[in-house]
């Protein structure tokens, strides 16, 4: 606003000397107040364009920084979950593996499997049968 009160301070200036001077002094003057307005000019408007452009980009360079050290903290984070769970998991996990096999081997001993086929029979003439 002061920078405007001020132009327009500036344009009375000129155009009462324009008025009083010959047509010489006033392409003179405004030899001297046309580059000095474009200048003032260009700064006013340039300024605060240049400013929002700067932290636009400056936001989108922090927003991106932040980005990336966010997904490389959650990477690092998923990754020492993952070994957490695998020490407090793994052994949980052999010990259901192991009961597992222990069953199989039980159901195969304790059954018949036809030749030629991967399925088991349960005979009730053993001796060592399920009963009802």
């Amino acid at each position: 606003l002061t920078i405007a009160v001020v132009m327009a301070a500036l344009v009375v200036i000129i155009w009462k000397i324009l008025d009083a001077s010959t047509p010489d002094s006033a392409v003179a003057v405004l030899g001297v107040v046309i580059p000095m307005f474009a200048t003032v000019g260009a700064a006013v408007f340039g300024i605060p364009i240049a400013y929002q452009r700067g932290t636009t980009v400056g936001a989108q360079q922090a927003s991106s920084t932040k980005d990336q050290e966010v997904a490389a903290a959650s990477d690092h984070a998923k990754k020492e979950a993952q070994a957490a769970m695998k020490t407090k998991i793994g052994p949980v996990v052999d010990n259901f593996a192991d009961s597992a096999r222990s069953l199989v081997e039980r159901v195969r001993n304790g059954t018949e499997s036809p030749a030629g086929t991967d399925t088991y029979v349960l005979t009730r003439d053993r001796d060592d049968a399920v009963p009802d």
